[in-house]
C-alpha cells in the first residue's frame, strides 16, 4: 500500500485517501474541532462517507447588532450547559437578510467539527456516519435552506429528538418560508429551541451599520432616505449600498446625490423612482417610529414598559394624518 493510499488511525474514523468512512474501534481518525466536512456517497459501493472541504466562507467585515451578539451567546451557552442532545435553530427570512451569515458565525464560534447535511441522502445514512463519533461535545451539523432541499418526515424527526445518538449536536437551519415546514417542528423546543426572524421590518440596524463604515447622520438624512425608500432593508443591500456612498462621497452626500446612486444599483424602491426629500422631516417617519417601539416592546418586559410604549405609539399614529398632509414627492428625470 502506497503512502498516499495508507489509512490513518485515530478515533473510530478510518480516512483512505480524502474519504473518512466510519470503522471499527481501533482504526480511528479524529474530526477536527473547528474543521469542516461535507457528506458524499461513494459511487461504487454506495456507502456514505466524510469529506473535509475549505472553511466557511465569511465577509472580510461582519457588522452585528447587538441582539446579533446577544443571540449568539445564548445559543453557545445553552447547548454548552444544558444536558441534551439536540440544540435546534431556526433562522428564517428573505434572502439578503443575513441568516447565512449568522449560521456559519454559529457554527464556527461554536469550535466543534462543522458538518454540512446533504439533502441527496437519507437522516438515517447520514446518522449512521456520525453515530461513529465519540467525541462528548458532538457536532454543528447545517442545513442550509432547509425548506428548499432536504425532505420532513419521521425520519427527520427521529434524527432531532436524539433517542439514538450518544452525543450531543448543534442543527443549524436556514430557510425562507416556514409556512412550508411539517407543524411537528413547531412548539417542540426539544427539536427547535430558537426561532430568530430576519425582520426586514425592523431597520435599528441601519444605524449600527452606519457606525460600522463611520458613516455620520447627525440629522437623520442618510436614515431616513434608506428606510423610507428601500422597498427591502436587508443588510445586504444597506450594507451595499453605505459601501458605494463610502466609496464616491466620502466626504459626504446630498438626498440627489443618494438618488442618483440608488438608480444605477439592483435595489428596488417603494415609490416606483419617487424619493422623499429626506430633508424636509425632522423626525423618523411614523411607520418605521412604530416599528421600532414594537422591537423594544417585543425585547423587554411589556408590562413593565406598557405605558410609555403605547403612549409614544398613540402620539405617532396621530402625527400620521398631519405628516401625510404636508409631505412632498419629488420625482425626477433619467
Amino acid at each position: 500500500m502506497t503512502e498516499q493510499n495508507k489509512s490513518i488511525t485515530k478515533n473510530n474514523y478510518i480516512k483512505v485517501e480524502h474519504k473518512i468512512f466510519p470503522s471499527k474501534p481501533g482504526d480511528e481518525y479524529i474530526l477536527k474541532d473547528g474543521a469542516v466536512y461535507e457528506f458524499k456517497l461513494d459511487e461504487q459501493d454506495r456507502s456514505v462517507y466524510l469529506e473535509q472541504v475549505e472553511g466557511l466562507a465569511l465577509p472580510k467585515e461582519i457588522i452585528n447588532t447587538t441582539d446579533d451578539e446577544d443571540f449568539i451567546q445564548k445559543v453557545l451557552k445553552v447547548h454548552t450547559v444544558c444536558d441534551h442532545h439536540t440544540t435546534g435553530v431556526m433562522l428564517h427570512g428573505i434572502k439578503g437578510s443575513g441568516k447565512t451569515v449568522m449560521m456559519k458565525q454559529l457554527a464556527m464560534r461554536c469550535g466543534y467539527p462543522i458538518i454540512i447535511a446533504n439533502p441527496n441522502l437519507s437522516y438515517d445514512s447520514m446518522a449512521k456516519v456520525l453515530n461513529a463519533h465519540d467525541n462528548p461535545k458532538g457536532f454543528v451539523i447545517l442545513f442550509d435552506e432547509f425548506e428548499k432541499y432536504f425532505g420532513i418526515d419521521k425520519a427527520l424527526l427521529t434524527f432531532l429528538d436524539g433517542e439514538l445518538w450518544k452525543f450531543r449536536k448543534l442543527c443549524i437551519f436556514t430557510a425562507n418560508k416556514i409556512m412550508q415546514m411539517d407543524e411537528n417542528l413547531f412548539q417542540r423546543p426539544s427539536r427547535i429551541r430558537y426561532m430568530r426572524q430576519f425582520n426586514v421590518a425592523t431597520t435599528l440596524f441601519v444605524k449600527e451599520v452606519m457606525n460600522g463604515f463611520g458613516i455620520k447622520d447627525e440629522e437623520n438624512k442618510i436614515y431616513k432616505f434608506i428606510t423610507g425608500n428601500f422597498k427591502f432593508c436587508t443588510m445586504d443591500i444597506v450594507k451595499t449600498f453605505l459601501e458605494e456612498m463610502k466609496i464616491f462621497y466620502p466626504e459626504g452626500c446630498t438626498t440627489d446625490d443618494m438618488v442618483a446612486l440608488v438608480k444605477q444599483m439592483n435595489i428596488e424602491t417603494k415609490n416606483d423612482l419617487k424619493f422623499m426629500d429626506a430633508t424636509i422631516n425632522d423626525t423618523i417617519s411614523p411607520a418605521t417610529r412604530i416599528s421600532e417601539l414594537l422591537d423594544i416592546a417585543k425585547q423587554n418586559n411589556v408590562e413593565k414598559n406598557k405605558e410609555q410604549i403605547m403612549t409614544e405609539i398613540g402620539k405617532t399614529i396621530g402625527a400620521i394624518k398631519e405628516q401625510w398632509s404636508t409631505i412632498n414627492l419629488k420625482s425626477f428625470n433619467d
